[in-house]
């Protein structure tokens, strides 16, 4: 090890996913070293939807820019998220990794197209989802709500409000056993360790996050 070299205690954490933990290594860079520009390597989306999470309390610190290296040889690129989150507004930004999550990521199965689930209202659907440890029977109903319409996609006039209904709409306008979509008891489940995740995601900072401390 080089001499100047030295264990930071604030970045010491039990959580081994390396999207969480770019968390903490941009907080310390902001708060503790003044960083006033970042630059993350990844082609994770995971990343960027948890990063996305947590632009407002960045920048509340100090930071300006957030970029985001993304993709490989011809196809790579930098994604301002500093001006993706200006865009996106206060509320939708913060929501993103609800929806990202719900409608898959690394650990969730994938429902839905991503178009969707950004043009089906998260905001409405899901801005109390994962506040807490334990889920409300009315934050379970709305997310499956919200997963009915991004399941049946943007341009579906469907009137299904769970995945039962749904299912029995699919059943009747011909489409095979096979392709229908799962039971309503299926994603409540899903829903549950979604809002685990979410819950996770979202208080990764609990002890440094005062801006803000009743949204999520």
């Amino acid at each position: 090890m080089s001499s100047t070299e030295e264990d930071v205690n604030e970045l010491n954490s039990w959580i081994e996913e390396a999207d969480a933990r770019l968390i903490f290594h941009i907080d310390w860079a902001v708060r503790t070293q003044g960083c006033k520009r970042a630059v993350i390597i990844s082609n994770d989306a995971d990343t960027m939807a948890t990063i996305l999470r947590y632009m407002y309390h960045f920048c509340q610190h100090g930071l300006k820019e957030l970029w985001q290296q993304y993709g490989t040889g011809e196809k790579r690129r930098m994604i301002p998220l500093h001006n993706v989150a200006d865009k996106l507004g206060f509320d939708m930004s913060r929501i993103i990794i609800k929806s990202h999550i719900l409608t898959g990521c690394d650990s969730m199965s994938k429902i839905g197209s991503k178009k969707a689930s950004l043009v089906c209202d998260p905001v409405q659907f899901l801005s109390r989802f994962g506040k807490s440890s334990s889920i409300s029977e009315d934050d379970e109903t709305l997310a499956e709500k919200y997963l009915v319409r991004v399941c049946a996609g943007v341009r579906s006039s469907t009137k299904a409000e769970t995945f039962d209904q749904l299912r029995l709409a699919y059943y009747l306008s011909g489409i095979g056993i096979d392709t229908l979509p799962p039971t309503s008891s299926v994603i409540r489940g899903h829903i549950k360790r979604g809002a685990y995740l979410v819950h996770q995601a979202c208080t990764l900072l609990s002890n440094t996050q005062t801006f803000d401390s009743k949204a999520m």
